[in-house]
């Protein structure tokens, strides 16, 4: 798993140059694996997709549809077929857990889960 460093490291990476790396590479896999081509309803009336800044019911159904069955194949895929930043909204989120330890639900605990 990656740690909040590599995630920002990645982050800042992307905006910097369009270069790839091994570890944007990775990151690129494991999020899409862990959670834009998995994130299911987290009730009646929420997506997950929901928990992205700027992301609210009909961009997650619009993103629901683009995923289909098969998912996404990367994050460029997904930025591409939904015109967003996803690294972007995911950094937003995380910075905002961090700055706020009480928000539920947490995608880092979803995504980054801590076995004590």
């Amino acid at each position: 798993m990656l740690t909040i460093t590599q995630l920002i490291r990645v982050h800042r990476e992307t905006h910097r140059t369009s270069r790839s790396s091994p570890l944007k590479a990775r990151l690129n896999k494991d999020f899409i694996k862990a959670f834009f081509n998995v994130a299911g309803n987290m009730s009646l009336k929420q997506h997950a997709f929901e928990l992205l800044s700027g992301v609210g019911n009909k961009k997650a159904m619009q993103m629901v549809e683009a995923r289909g069955s098969s998912g996404f194949e990367s994050l460029s895929a997904l930025n591409e077929a939904c015109n967003i930043d996803a690294g972007e909204l995911l950094a937003k989120r995380f910075l905002a857990e961090l700055d706020d330890r009480e928000m539920q639900p947490r995608l880092l605990d979803l995504l980054l889960p801590v076995k004590a």
